[in-house]
Protein backbone atom coordinates (compact mmCIF):
# COMPACT_ATOMS: atom_id res chain seq x y z
CA UNK A 1 0.00 0.00 0.00
CA UNK A 2 1.49 3.84 -0.58
CA UNK A 3 2.14 5.92 1.52
CA UNK A 4 -0.82 8.27 2.47
CA UNK A 5 0.41 11.61 1.85
CA UNK A 6 -1.24 14.87 3.70
CA UNK A 7 -1.43 17.61 1.53
CA UNK A 8 -1.59 20.65 3.71
CA UNK A 9 -1.81 20.95 7.70
CA UNK A 10 -2.81 23.53 9.98
CA UNK A 11 -1.14 24.20 13.28
CA UNK A 12 -2.87 25.00 16.71
CA UNK A 13 -0.86 28.52 16.37
CA UNK A 14 -2.35 29.61 13.31
CA UNK A 15 -5.38 27.88 13.82
CA UNK A 16 -8.21 30.53 11.96
CA UNK A 17 -11.11 28.33 10.22
CA UNK A 18 -11.56 31.05 7.65
CA UNK A 19 -7.89 30.70 6.43
CA UNK A 20 -8.57 26.86 6.34
CA UNK A 21 -12.11 27.39 4.64
CA UNK A 22 -10.60 29.37 2.22
CA UNK A 23 -8.01 26.68 1.19
CA UNK A 24 -10.50 23.40 1.28
CA UNK A 25 -12.68 26.35 -1.52
CA UNK A 26 -13.51 24.05 -4.92
CA UNK A 27 -11.95 20.68 -3.39
CA UNK A 28 -13.51 17.07 -2.73
CA UNK A 29 -11.66 14.35 -0.82
CA UNK A 30 -10.76 12.85 2.86
CA UNK A 31 -10.61 15.21 6.08
CA UNK A 32 -9.22 14.38 9.22
CA UNK A 33 -10.29 16.71 12.58
CA UNK A 34 -7.63 16.73 15.30
CA UNK A 35 -10.12 17.41 18.04
CA UNK A 36 -8.67 18.68 21.24
CA UNK A 37 -11.31 17.59 24.38
CA UNK A 38 -9.86 19.69 27.12
CA UNK A 39 -11.04 17.41 30.07
CA UNK A 40 -12.85 13.83 30.79
CA UNK A 41 -16.01 13.94 29.60
CA UNK A 42 -19.74 11.37 29.28
CA UNK A 43 -22.13 12.26 26.57
CA UNK A 44 -24.44 10.17 24.50
CA UNK A 45 -23.91 9.91 21.14
CA UNK A 46 -27.61 9.49 19.35
CA UNK A 47 -28.32 5.58 18.29
CA UNK A 48 -24.68 4.54 18.61
CA UNK A 49 -24.82 3.90 22.09
CA UNK A 50 -27.59 2.75 24.61
CA UNK A 51 -25.84 4.85 27.44
CA UNK A 52 -23.51 7.13 27.08
CA UNK A 53 -19.75 7.22 26.31
CA UNK A 54 -16.55 8.25 27.73
CA UNK A 55 -14.14 10.25 26.10
CA UNK A 56 -10.70 10.66 28.19
CA UNK A 57 -8.71 14.06 28.03
CA UNK A 58 -6.88 14.52 24.87
CA UNK A 59 -6.89 14.24 21.25
CA UNK A 60 -9.28 12.23 19.11
CA UNK A 61 -8.89 12.30 14.63
CA UNK A 62 -11.81 11.64 13.08
CA UNK A 63 -11.74 10.47 9.06
CA UNK A 64 -14.47 11.50 6.84
CA UNK A 65 -14.97 12.50 3.16
CA UNK A 66 -16.40 15.05 1.17
CA UNK A 67 -16.89 14.22 -2.69
CA UNK A 68 -19.72 16.40 -3.92
CA UNK A 69 -18.77 19.82 -5.63
CA UNK A 70 -16.88 21.54 -3.23
CA UNK A 71 -17.22 19.46 -0.28
CA UNK A 72 -14.52 19.33 1.72
CA UNK A 73 -15.23 22.74 2.08
CA UNK A 74 -18.85 22.77 2.73
CA UNK A 75 -18.42 19.68 5.12
CA UNK A 76 -15.13 21.43 7.13
CA UNK A 77 -17.51 24.81 7.21
CA UNK A 78 -20.44 22.73 8.88
CA UNK A 79 -18.20 21.10 11.43
CA UNK A 80 -16.98 24.34 12.58
CA UNK A 81 -20.39 25.56 12.75
CA UNK A 82 -21.96 25.86 16.00
CA UNK A 83 -25.51 25.94 14.95
CA UNK A 84 -26.15 22.92 12.87
CA UNK A 85 -29.08 20.19 13.33
CA UNK A 86 -27.34 17.02 14.72
CA UNK A 87 -26.56 14.16 12.10
CA UNK A 88 -23.95 12.54 12.42
CA UNK A 89 -21.80 11.08 15.31
CA UNK A 90 -18.93 13.42 15.07
CA UNK A 91 -21.80 16.46 15.64
CA UNK A 92 -21.95 15.00 19.41
CA UNK A 93 -18.26 15.00 20.04
CA UNK A 94 -17.84 18.90 18.66
CA UNK A 95 -20.41 20.13 21.20
CA UNK A 96 -17.86 19.40 23.34
CA UNK A 97 -14.05 19.44 22.04
CA UNK A 98 -12.75 21.71 19.78
CA UNK A 99 -11.15 21.50 16.32
CA UNK A 100 -7.39 22.33 16.36
CA UNK A 101 -6.42 20.98 13.05
CA UNK A 102 -7.32 20.05 9.94
CA UNK A 103 -5.90 17.72 7.52
CA UNK A 104 -6.95 16.71 3.94
CA UNK A 105 -6.40 14.85 1.52
CA UNK A 106 -7.32 17.01 -1.96
CA UNK A 107 -7.61 13.96 -4.20
CA UNK A 108 -11.59 13.33 -5.40
CA UNK A 109 -11.28 10.13 -3.70
CA UNK A 110 -12.97 7.96 -0.92
CA UNK A 111 -10.06 7.04 1.54
CA UNK A 112 -11.37 7.81 5.01
CA UNK A 113 -11.42 3.97 5.28
CA UNK A 114 -7.74 4.15 4.28
CA UNK A 115 -6.68 6.91 7.09
CA UNK A 116 -8.41 4.76 9.60
CA UNK A 117 -7.00 1.52 9.18
CA UNK A 118 -3.93 3.07 9.10
CA UNK A 119 -4.73 4.59 12.68
CA UNK A 120 -5.48 1.66 13.98
CA UNK A 121 -2.25 -0.28 12.49
CA UNK A 122 -0.53 2.58 14.36
CA UNK A 123 -1.56 1.95 17.74
CA UNK A 124 -4.44 5.06 18.00
CA UNK A 125 -7.11 3.79 20.16
CA UNK A 126 -10.41 3.32 18.11
CA UNK A 127 -13.99 4.81 19.57
CA UNK A 128 -16.20 1.62 18.79
CA UNK A 129 -18.44 2.39 15.84
CA UNK A 130 -18.32 5.35 15.50
CA UNK A 131 -18.76 7.38 12.23
CA UNK A 132 -18.68 3.68 10.62
CA UNK A 133 -21.80 2.86 10.26
CA UNK A 134 -21.95 2.53 6.70
CA UNK A 135 -18.69 1.16 6.15
CA UNK A 136 -16.98 -2.28 7.97
CA UNK A 137 -14.09 -0.68 9.98
CA UNK A 138 -13.91 -0.71 13.33
CA UNK A 139 -14.05 3.14 13.20
CA UNK A 140 -13.05 6.41 12.09
CA UNK A 141 -12.51 8.24 15.56
CA UNK A 142 -9.26 7.79 16.99
CA UNK A 143 -7.93 8.93 20.30
CA UNK A 144 -3.94 9.85 21.28
CA UNK A 145 -3.63 10.77 24.77
CA UNK A 146 -0.37 12.49 23.84
CA UNK A 147 -1.17 14.87 21.43
CA UNK A 148 0.00 15.22 17.67
CA UNK A 149 3.24 14.27 18.18
CA UNK A 150 2.43 10.52 17.25
CA UNK A 151 0.31 11.82 14.67
CA UNK A 152 3.03 14.11 13.09
CA UNK A 153 5.08 10.76 13.19
CA UNK A 154 2.92 8.92 11.48
CA UNK A 155 1.75 11.37 8.59
CA UNK A 156 4.15 12.66 6.20
CA UNK A 157 2.97 16.22 6.28
CA UNK A 158 3.48 18.82 3.56
CA UNK A 159 2.31 22.52 4.66
CA UNK A 160 1.20 24.78 2.44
Amino acid sequence: MQNLIVIFTFRKKIMNPESILNKLKGKSGTYILVIKVPERITISVGKLSKTPLTFSKGYYLYCGSALGKNGLYNRVRRHFSKEKKIRWHIDYLLGKGKITDVIFDAEPVRKECIYAMKYLESGLSPVPDFGSSDCKCISHLFFDSIGLRKINRMTKINKS
